[in-house]
Formats: C-alpha cells, sequence, structure tokens
C-alpha cells in the first residue's frame, strides 16, 4: 500500500468522509491493513477493497457502525468529518517505506525482501562497490519501491537492483 493520503479538497460525500476516517483509523491504530482487518473481523482483501488504494468498495451504514463499535467511538462517528485528526495522520500507514510494508506482508513480499537484498549483495560483491549500511538500506528500499511499483519480480530485472545501487552512489 502507497500514496494513500487523506483528501485535500472540502469531503461533502458521505463515502469520502467514511474513507478519510476509516483510514485515520487504520493508520493510527492498527498499523497495517492485516491488522485493521483482523481487528473488524474481516480479511486483508475485504479492508484493501475499502480502503486501499484504489477502493472498489464503500462503506455501508452496517460496516460503518461495525467500524465504530470495534474502535469504541460512538455511533455516526465515520460520518462526521475529523478534518484535524485526518491530517495529523499523515505518517499513515499507506505511506510507509517498502520495506515497512515487506517486512509486516505476505510470504509473497518477505520473498521479494530476500531477493532484493540478496540480489544488491551479489552486485555490490561482484562489482566490488563498497556502500555504508545506510547507502546499502536505502538501495535496498529504492529497489523494493521499484518492485512494488511496477509489480516486477526482481529475479527477472536485475537492472532493477543496479540502478538503485547506482542512484546512492
Amino acid at each position: 500500500m502507497e500514496d494513500y493520503k487523506m483528501a485535500q479538497k472540502p469531503m461533502t460525500d458521505i463515502n469520502d468522509i467514511r474513507l478519510d476516517n476509516t483510514r485515520q483509523l487504520a493508520n493510527k491504530h492498527c498499523g497495517s491493513l492485516a491488522k485493521f482487518a483482523d481487528r473488524i473481523d474481516r480479511v486483508p482483501t475485504q479492508v484493501s477493497r475499502i480502503i486501499g488504494k484504489n477502493p472498489t468498495k464503500k462503506i455501508g451504514n452496517r460496516l460503518a457502525r461495525h467500524i465504530e463499535e470495534k474502535f469504541n467511538k460512538e455511533s455516526g462517528w465515520l460520518d462526521q468529518v475529523h478534518r484535524e485528526e485526518n491530517q495529523q495522520s499523515e505518517n499513515s500507514i499507506q505511506e510507509k517505506p517498502a520495506l515497512y510494508m515487506a517486512l509486516t506482508g505476505t510470504a509473497d513480499q518477505l520473498e521479494l525482501l530476500r531477493s532484493v537484498i540478496e540480489t544488491i549483495e551479489t552486485i555490490l560483491e561482484e562489482e566490488e562497490i563498497k556502500l555504508s549500511p545506510e547507502e546499502k538500506a536505502k538501495s535496498i528500499i529504492a529497489c523494493l519501491q521499484t518492485c512494488v511499483k511496477r509489480g516486477t519480480n526482481l529475479s527477472a530485472d536485475k537492472a532493477i537492483a543496479a540502478t538503485a545501487i547506482q542512484a546512492v552512489i
């Protein structure tokens, strides 16, 4: 998940208000979609469809009340604009780096992280490039972000890792 900022325009549509408020609860109290899904008794794919990058489902009345109950909010809380609180959630789970998402994600994401680290280490060794731990971490994160954005498996395109390394040296 990435770049799911709270709406910057005035919200008048109940669906937008519920979406922003639900994202705020997930960001502030759960730290990941998986934890949020668990807290509201849903599976992560359902949650992704309602608060993911490109939501395909709206938060209906019954689900809104259920979410409020699970977060000890008064009935109707999700239907009200909480603009100041939402803006404080700028460092949201949706904006956390790819490394964080890989470490808290699925087995496929963990495999991607392992693959990225292994590939970068191999390139560094073959090219006899020395990087500080910080530079190495930046390379790994840049590579992960590119793979996640492209939906690419690193083994199919090692140029991603080489480019990430070159960007930090």
